[in-house]
C-alpha cells in the first residue's frame, strides 16, 4: 500500500488542476489547492480504512477517536462506496475549488 505522502504526491498527477506549478488552483489559490488535496486524501484514507495514516498528522490528545473512526467505517460500509463513486467524489473535490476562482467563473457562459 502507498503511504499517505505518496498518495498526496499522486493526487496532482491524476487531477491536473491541482499540480503545484501548472494547475489552475496552484496559480490562483494555493491554500485552496492544499485544502483540496487534504480533503481528497481524507476520503481515500477513510474508504481504505487507514486510521493510523488519518490520525498521524493530528496532535496527540486531539486525534479522532477509534470509536468515531469505527462509526465512520460503519457508515462507509453501509454506503458501499464503489471505485466509481470514490472517483466521482474525488472529481467533485477537485473541481469544487474552481468555483472559488473568480476569473474562472467569469469565463463560463
Amino acid at each position: 500500500a502507498c503511504s499517505a505522502g505518496e498518495i498526496c504526491d499522486a493526487i496532482p498527477q491524476v487531477f491536473v488542476e491541482l499540480r503545484d506549478t501548472s494547475g489552475l488552483l496552484a496559480k490562483l489559490l494555493e491554500d485552496e489547492r492544499k485544502r483540496t488535496i487534504c480533503s481528497m486524501l481524507s476520503i481515500i484514507l477513510l474508504v481504505k480504512n487507514r486510521y493510523s495514516d488519518f490520525v498521524a498528522p493530528q496532535s496527540t490528545g486531539r486525534q479522532l477517536s477509534v470509536q468515531k473512526w469505527q462509526e465512520w467505517q460503519d457508515f462507509a460500509r453501509w454506503v458501499d462506496i464503489s471505485d466509481e463513486h470514490l472517483h466521482a467524489a474525488l472529481v467533485f473535490l477537485a473541481i469544487r475549488g474552481l468555483g472559488k476562482v473568480k476569473s474562472f467563473g467569469k469565463a463560463l457562459p
